[in-house]
């Protein structure tokens, strides 16, 4: 989509613990409260960005924070698959 474009198609700078567990980005291409996991990629957890906007209309509630944040906690505390 931004391929073409001098600014937007430039490739992002490496960042962060390549072994990471979690990655947190500011889009989420996915449905509030989506997980999935991509092989090679860390696990992508979704949730509506906490704008005004979204939390002002309901669209974003503290409870759906909440639940998301709740499935990462529980994700980070489970075992990976080196420690099974």
């Amino acid at each position: 989509m931004f391929h073409g474009q001098e600014y937007w198609g430039r490739p992002l700078p490496s960042f962060g613990d390549p072994e990471a567990r979690l990655l947190v980005l500011g889009l989420a291409p996915a449905a509030h409260g989506a997980s999935y996991q991509l092989a090679g990629f860390p696990r992508l957890f979704a949730c509506y960005h906490p704008s005004q906007q979204n939390t002002q209309t309901g669209k974003l509630t503290t409870a759906m924070m909440r639940n998301v944040l709740e499935d990462i906690r529980a994700f980070l505390r489970s075992p990976t698959d080196d420690e099974n």
